[in-house]
């Protein structure tokens, strides 16, 4: 755990993470392009509820370390109220997906899920708990699993 926590310390940028940006920008961009328009309004809110689900995982699961931008929000932040508020909030915006298009809207939430549960599974089991590289890594992740399963319920329904 600790030689992976010093990893994601270091502020050098390998060819390798530079290779996994561009594809994972190039395949969001293949994504957004071939999305309805009720789909691309039904991600619209897959973004809220991704930042909901990670503002959530802050006041809720470990930290890794005692340091960093993880740990500084979680030590500031009002647990309790964090957790209701972005429960709140995930719930409206699921429920707003749902509405725009039924499907999508379900399969944006079951996407979310998925990732959430994995997250916090990983960053556990890896790292011992959150960081904030970590945060980043799963609101990229589940933005882009979410386009996924919208646009294949796009393709398959519609």
């Amino acid at each position: 755990i600790e030689k992976k926590l010093a990893i994601l310390s270091d502020s050098h940028t390998g060819a390798f993470a530079v290779i996994c940006g561009m594809i994972l920008m190039l395949l969001n961009l293949g994504l957004w392009s071939e999305l309805s328009l009720a789909g691309v309004e039904v991600i619209c809110f897959g973004f809220l509820i991704s930042r909901c689900i990670s503002g959530w995982s802050v006041a809720a699961l470990p930290c890794a370390k005692e340091s960093g931008l993880a740990a500084t929000f979680q030590s500031a932040a009002q647990k309790r109220t964090v957790k209701v508020i972005c429960m709140i909030e995930l719930i409206i915006a699921g429920v707003i997906s749902c509405i725009i298009q039924w499907v999508g809207g379900v399969l944006l939430l079951l996407a979310a899920i998925i990732c959430a549960l994995y997250y916090a599974y990983m960053s556990k089991k890896q790292f011992g708990g959150i960081t904030g590289d970590l945060a980043g890594w799963f609101l990229q992740t589940v933005e882009c699993v979410m386009a996924i399963f919208v646009l294949v319920g796009d393709v398959v329904w519609f």
